[in-house]
């Protein structure tokens, strides 16, 4: 990377990013298998009886994990009922297999490749791969997980893993966990610990604990013991809420009993309620105030909106208010948008539209038109710079889209700003190909401010030279000092040269940035 590169050339290095997802989909695996009339997996190996899972599937991820002899059981039963028949190749007209059928490898593996690329966010997708894993041929296991351990997807990895293990655990918990206990990689490891936990606490919870009992304190063991624990709040949700208080670790007691109001509220809010009344700790109970409401707000919002309208305590609810308008607007956009727009402008609120900016902002382009123009006026701009920035995170061009045709100039150009700041962070080359496209004016500079705010923590040095071609001296040396001074922050010693030498600032800036003054 060159020192002082052409805004104009888009030159400028671009960090490493990584991607750290957790999912918690064992619960979910745990549940369905509970109600699921498909029988458990019996037989992850190559060949039926083999006893154990083909080497190079043997860590759900590609690494080693246990032993042979930790394996599954014996799967001449599950073969026996299976009939060894070759799994049907029929599809229903949606695309999936019917749900009566046995499921290949080779029907699998095409269905988590085509709904990862859409949607790998959505709970159905989890509850379909929960559906189809149960189905999986126990012979094919080895090859799912082949498959898994060389994606470079890791939600997906992860997402799997759990579930095959909590097939697993149906039949035999403890040699499912032995074998889980034999994976090298961390997240991998406590996701296959997770999907056996769900399925044991749903059928024997206290020995699930007891076993959890017998390990070594490590961090592995923590993670295990917040698994189980959040298993058993989606049934048994009293006793979780007894052992989550029961932690003498404070955080781990605060976050784990918070994480069950949460869950329990999603099933039966209002004894989630009443449980809070009896949390003797005020602070505990305001911080499980806030997770049951979030619970119950993404679980039933209409329900929760009644339930905030019978309260005196106005901060509870605008928190209820925000959250469940979140879940509903996503869940249902065209009742959760008119339920938005019927609320009276004191309670409509910049602090509410900007709260709940990420849910509008999912919202089809027509819809979110719809709802800009149904605001009032004096509602319109703030919502405008929020909402653009909420759309640029899927879509940048969208959000631009949607600025340009309904934004003044003004507006516009804060828009602009916060659209080239949230781009900037997920790809900062084509945010500098649109800059480049950008005629001269107020937007441009805008654009070119939000998105050096963003560069400075890549490269001060060509965040600078971005902020050199803002046409607006006042608005170019507000911004110049402004990067200059987190430059300074972070390598005081290379911005001090800078400052020395750049002709952006005036001597007496310069000597204010170095206190000279």
């Amino acid at each position: 990377m060159s020192d002082s590169p052409s805004p104009s050339k888009n030159s400028f290095a671009v960090p490493a990013v990584t991607l750290v997802i957790g999912l918690v989909v064992g619960a979910l695996a745990g549940r369905f298998l509970l109600a699921a009339p498909s029988p458990p997996i019996r037989d992850p190996g190559a060949t039926a009886g083999s006893g154990h899972y083909s080497g190079s599937a043997s860590s759900a991820d590609g690494e080693p994990g246990a032993p042979s002899d930790s394996g599954p059981p014996d799967s001449a039963s599950a073969a026996s009922s299976s009939g060894n028949a070759t799994a049907s190749k029929g599809k229903s007209t949606a695309g999936k297999p019917d749900k009566d059928e046995k499921l290949s490898a080779a029907e699998l593996i095409p269905l988590l490749e085509d709904q990862t690329k859409t949607n790998l966010n959505s709970i159905l997708f989890y509850t379909d791969l929960a559906a189809a894993i149960a189905r999986l041929d126990p012979n094919d296991i080895p090859e799912v997980l082949d498959y898994v351990a060389n994606s470079s997807n890791l939600q997906m990895k992860m997402a799997v893993t759990s579930i095959v293990f909590a097939n697993w655990a149906a039949d035999s918990p403890e040699e499912a966990l032995r074998y889980a206990e034999g994976i090298t990689s961390p997240q991998v490891k406590s996701m296959a610990m997770q999907g056996v936990l769900s399925t044991w606490i749903g059928s024997d919870p206290d020995a699930a604990f007891r076993y959890l009992e017998t390990l070594e304190p490590s961090r592995q063991k923590t993670q295990s013991l917040q698994q189980a624990i959040m298993s058993l709040a989606m049934t048994e949700p009293e006793a979780a809420a007894a052992r989550a208080l029961a932690q003498e670790d404070v955080m781990m007691r605060s976050q784990l009993v918070s994480s069950v109001g949460q869950v329990w509220a999603m099933n039966d809010p209002k004894a989630a309620m009443r449980w809070i009344d009896q949390i003797e700790d005020p602070s505990l109970a305001h911080q499980v105030n806030e997770s049951v409401y979030t619970g119950w707000a993404y679980n039933d919002p209409q329900s929760a909106l009644e339930y905030a309208s019978t309260l005196d305590d106005p901060t509870r609810q605008k928190q209820i208010l925000q959250q469940a308008l979140q879940a509903w607007i996503q869940q249902d956009p065209d009742a959760g948008t008119e339920y938005l727009l019927a609320l009276p402008e004191e309670t409509r609120t910049d602090e509410l539209i900007n709260n709940i900016s990420w849910s509008l902002s999912q919202l089809p382009l027509e819809k979110l038109r719809s709802v800009l123009n149904s605001l009032p006026e004096s509602q319109r701009s703030t919502a405008m710079r929020n909402l653009a920035a909420s759309r640029a995170n899927a879509s940048p061009r969208e959000a631009i889209q949607l600025v340009e045709e309904m934004a003044d100039e003004k507006t516009q150009g804060l828009a602009f700003g916060n659209i080239a700041s949230t781009w900037a962070r997920s790809d900062p080359y084509g945010a500098a190909q649109w800059l480049n496209e950008l005629p001269d004016g107020t937007p441009r500079d805008q654009a070119i401010g939000g998105f050096a705010r963003q560069l400075v923590e890549i490269s001060p040095r060509d965040a600078l030279n971005w902020v050199e071609s803002i046409q607006d001296e006042n608005y170019r040396t507000s911004q110049a000092q402004s990067l200059l001074r987190q430059w300074l922050t972070r390598d005081r010693a290379a911005a001090e040269g800078y400052i020395q030498q750049t002709g952006l600032i005036d001597q007496a800036a310069k000597d204010r940035l170095l206190n000279r003054q």
